[in-house]
């Protein structure tokens, strides 16, 4: 045996049919506690458990010679000691000096089986703490909705008061005192869209939605003749494309996410631009045929690391600070669309635009051919 094989960073045998050791390099030797003279024309089952022995004359040995090669077998063998290691083997049969020979290549599994362990404990923590993430984002949840539950009446009451003031006694208050109740009313307004957007989201995780056939069209049509009215003072151009097909969602539900996206496409128009807004459908062929709704804008766009980061409850992009929201809107459009069986995505370019897309199955019932 050369020098090279025998100090391979391996484990090196040949055995011969009859199973006794031809050659035996120093490394396996070392590893398994036995001088060459001792392994060297003895039996292969010197080495062998009996659980190895019986894998071996069974199926390692017949499976070599039918193939005429193993890869990577899981094969303990045992230490002049009594110990079990585990080894990794890959084999061959080959024709070497007028007879048949088998040649074992054999590396430890203790790295392996360490390597093995410590990935399970890192999926192990991994999975923990995912769990302990939901459990607290839960817990946000519930508090979230709870707050905002009891909060609706007070803040109508506000803002019903400020309004009644300020119309009834507007002659008798100076010009600050009506700046700060306007300020009033548009607070409440904005914290009473809030409490009514987590009411929603928590409304979201309910176990069980009711879907059936909707008329994409008209849910559309209802939110763009919301969205006009909300946003009269923009001279907004809305082009809506017809007819839409019907989708299989749950009607309330959809009617919310779409109003959002409506909203954001107005919203996030850069100041003195007027807010242009494309709404078409299109038939996506699938086992089941898909409807993909585009709600297209020409607003500031959305920088390619939010892209993924706004749809999560509580985020916004990096216009947080110049633009009102509380990053609700898109978490209710993403869970919504996906308690409904539906999927959520987007393209934009910063500067220049932004077109978001939902997917739901077609409603059996829609005769409407976008393709």
């Amino acid at each position: 045996m050369d020098t090279l094989l025998d100090t391979a960073p391996c484990g090196f045998l040949s055995v011969g049919d009859d199973g006794w050791i031809g050659l035996v390099n120093h490394t396996l030797q070392a590893w398994l506690g036995y001088t060459r003279e001792e392994l060297q024309g003895k039996h292969i089952d010197t080495i062998l458990p009996a659980a190895s022995r019986i894998f071996y004359q069974t199926h390692f040995f017949p499976l070599l010679t039918i193939q005429g090669h193993v890869e990577e077998v899981y094969f303990p063998v045992r230490h002049k000691d009594g110990r079990d290691i585990p080894m990794l083997v890959n084999a061959a049969r080959r024709e070497r000096g007028g007879a048949v020979a088998y040649d074992l290549v054999f590396m430890p599994m203790q790295q392996r089986d360490q390597y093995e362990n410590e990935i399970l404990r890192a999926k192990a923590a991994a999975e923990e703490a995912r769990r302990t993430k939901e459990e607290a984002y839960a817990d946000l949840e519930a508090f979230a909705y709870s707050v905002s539950h009891d909060l609706r009446s007070p803040l109508a009451t506000i803002r019903i008061f400020a309004e009644y003031i300020l119309k009834d006694y507007l002659d008798r208050l100076d010009s600050r005192t009506q700046e700060g109740l306007r300020y009033i009313i548009e607070s409440a307004s904005e914290m009473s869209k809030m409490t009514e957007d987590i009411l929603t989201y928590s409304r979201t995780s309910a176990s069980t939605l009711e879907l059936g056939p909707v008329p994409l069209e008209n849910v559309v049509a209802r939110a763009a003749e919301q969205l006009r009215t909300e946003f009269a003072g923009r001279d907004l151009q809305l082009d809506l494309e017809k007819p839409l097909p019907g989708v299989h969602a749950q009607p309330t539900l959809l009617a919310q996410v779409v109003a959002n996206l409506l909203t954001n496409a107005v919203k996030f128009v850069a100041p003195g631009v007027t807010p242009r807004v494309k709404v078409w459908a299109e038939r996506r062929p699938h086992p089941q045929p898909i409807i993909r709704l585009w709600i297209e804008d020409n607003g500031i766009g959305i920088a390619p690391d939010d892209q993924e980061r706004i749809f999560r409850l509580f985020e916004r992009g990096y216009t947080k600070n110049k633009y009102a929201g509380t990053g609700i809107g898109l978490a209710i459009v993403r869970r919504g669309i996906e308690r409904m069986g539906g999927r959520v995505g987007l393209e934009s370019t910063l500067g220049a635009g932004s077109r978001f897309w939902v997917e739901l199955p077609e409603s059996e019932s829609s005769d409407v051919d976008r393709s």
